[in-house]
């Protein structure tokens, strides 16, 4: 009987344990893109490793054990070499191995003959922090078929904003609000689509995935199985560079600066922080929430439409901070965003932040660029309710700012949805309330629901037209205004302008002064009643000719209830026709 020679290697480290990385052969392992067209025999560039997307597998385990990578050795703990060829039966494992590394390489060799092996990669799937992984297996038959398996990313955690992994901390922060999470993810899918970039000398490499998942929504009402609403397509990105580590924030900031918000659809009833105000969301997204003092933060957003009231026009538009600017709509594609601060770690029942109607970008700063604005709305006057929130406990929408009211002279050089505010009336409460009533019922809670008109600009007098050598102004300082909105009243709103007056002038001097009131409700339309005339120094000759001009008051020519006229609900646009004596 004869034998032969046997060499073997075996891995050793004297400080190793379970719960560490497996001992490395010294050297470096790469897997070559060696794969042929079965039928043509030409090169494909591609390995056993590799993918149709992005060559996740393939370019992560090249990355950590090649010779030009990060840390070169070979993942085998032992191999037994002879003169008939190598057997091994390595099974190495990194149980550290958190983003884009390689958590486990596995051989069954026999003679030179590979009869099982698994490579596997781990890491992390954004914007909701799910750890993934990925796993090559490799089978050989004992017909002497070989099958190769790419199990593809499957999740192996929920979602929920943890981007702390065991080997490094992370200083990314997100403020969930109403989006606690995402469970059950399930049949990610690959793209051809991938972010890369170098940032700040640090090549950052994501794909991105498509896949389903159950979200995890504060009070929904309608839509949601054991508190879990289903949602298809989100979208999302999976780390492939850097390693180890996540992406720092400035990285991730650079990530939804060119992509966009992360997330996807949702179609569920939503009780806004059980106030009894009912919201219907239709998205959830992931966007960049800048600090004021520095630094940046993420935050949640649940995205759709509230359902409001059907008396007067109640809408949604998003106001500039540009006080010269009129207010724009709200994207119809993505709704109206509801955010909360709060980070992550915080318990929802610790929270105490109110729910606010604002956008990611805005939750954390002093001032925003664009706030969300709720509009009431008739014919020929408007009131703003900006920076809308709804308090912790509370059963009303309220705000930090006082709303705007835009009357009939405000909407004459307005074509928009809300006039610029420059050309608006302050409302001088900035405690006041939108009671929740039930569903789309509200009521208006002012101190006073009379009040003096306060022009923004501070100017009691505001041109409306201008002519060579004649002017119309409007005239604030007597004026009054009564506003009244409730949904289960019998009028559902009703306006009053009192002190209205309307002056003329003709080069400098003053013509006339028409005084009345507007007055509206939802019985009736916006109706205008003349109930003075003045006359100024240009008709002194006039008054001598005609004695009833002699009291500059033509209140006594007018019937006891004035001159009413009805304006049209739909027009925007005052007109006023005068003749001047020379």
């Amino acid at each position: 009987m004869a034998g032969g020679l046997q060499v073997s290697l075996t891995a050793t480290d004297p400080l190793s344990t379970p719960e560490r990385e497996s001992p490395s052969l010294q050297g470096f392992a790469i897997q070559t893109r060696n794969g042929v067209d079965p039928n043509s025999g030409a090169r494909l560039a591609l390995s056993v490793l590799s993918d149709k997307s992005q060559n996740a597998v393939d370019s992560t385990f090249n990355n950590e054990f090649g010779p030009g990578g990060r840390t070169p050795r070979v993942p085998v703990t032992r191999i037994d070499f002879s003169g008939y060829g190598a057997s091994l039966y390595s099974h190495w494992r990194n149980p550290q191995a958190e983003i884009a590394q390689t958590s486990e390489v596995r051989f069954d060799v026999v003679v030179g003959r590979t009869a099982h092996e698994v490579v596997q990669i781990r890491s992390i799937l954004y914007p909701w922090a799910v750890r993934v992984v990925r796993t090559i297996t490799i089978q050989r038959t004992g017909g002497g078929g070989v099958y190769r398996r790419d199990s593809g990313w499957v999740a192996s955690s929920d979602g929920l904003f943890q981007f702390m992994p065991h080997s490094a901390g992370s200083t990314i922060e997100t403020h969930p609000g109403v989006v606690r999470g995402v469970f059950n993810i399930r049949r990610i899918r690959d793209t051809t689509h991938a972010f890369d970039r170098v940032l700040d000398g640090v090549p950052v490499r994501l794909a991105a995935v498509r896949f389903d998942c159950e979200v995890q929504l504060s009070d929904v009402t309608v839509g949601a199985a054991g508190g879990l609403v289903t949602s298809v397509d989100q979208i999302g990105f999976v780390q492939l560079d850097p390693p180890g580590v996540p992406l720092t924030p400035q990285q991730y900031a650079a990530l939804l600066a060119a992509e966009g918000p992360l997330g996807g659809p949702v179609d569920c009833l939503m009780d806004v922080g059980r106030s009894g105000q009912r919201m219907r969301i239709t998205r959830v997204a992931v966007a960049t929430a800048p600090k004021p003092q520095g630094g940046i933060e993420f935050a949640a957003a649940a995205l759709g439409s509230l359902l409001l009231p059907k008396d007067g026009q109640w809408s949604l538009c998003r106001q500039p901070s540009d006080l010269t600017r009129e207010c724009e709509p709200v994207d119809p594609h993505t709704g109206v965003p509801l955010v909360r601060e709060g980070l992550a770690t915080i318990p929802e029942a610790a929270n105490t932040a109110p729910y606010r109607f604002a956008e990611a970008a805005d939750l954390l700063a002093d001032t925003s660029r664009r706030n969300i604005a709720l509009l009431w709305s008739t014919g020929t006057q408007r009131l703003l309710f900006s920076r809308p929130r709804i308090l912790k406990g509370a059963k009303s929408i309220t705000s930090d700012v006082a709303p705007l009211l835009a009357d009939a002279f405000s909407k004459v050089s307005s074509g928009g949805l809300f006039p610029a505010p420059l050309t608006c009336l302050r409302v001088p409460f900035v405690n006041y309330a939108l009671e929740i009533l039930g569903e789309s019922q509200l009521r208006l809670v002012l101190p006073s629901a009379t009040f003096g008109a306060q022009p923004v600009s501070g100017n009691v007098r505001r041109e409306l037209s201008a002519g060579a050598s004649t002017r119309i102004l409007s005239d604030y300082t007597n004026t009054r205004i009564t506003v009244a909105l409730d949904s289960l009243a019998p009028q559902t709103f009703r306006y009053e302008q009192t002190g209205v007056a309307i002056v003329q002038e003709k080069d400098g001097v003053h013509a006339k002064t028409s005084r009345g009131r507007f007055h509206a409700s939802s019985a009736e339309t916006t109706r205008w009643t003349l109930e003075a005339e003045e006359f100024g120094p240009l008709f002194d000759r006039p008054k001598n000719l005609m004695p009833m001009f002699s009291s500059s008051d033509l209140a006594g020519a007018l019937p006891p209830e004035g001159a009413t006229v009805p304006l049209n609900p739909s027009s925007t646009v005052v007109k006023i026709y005068f003749c001047l004596i020379n």
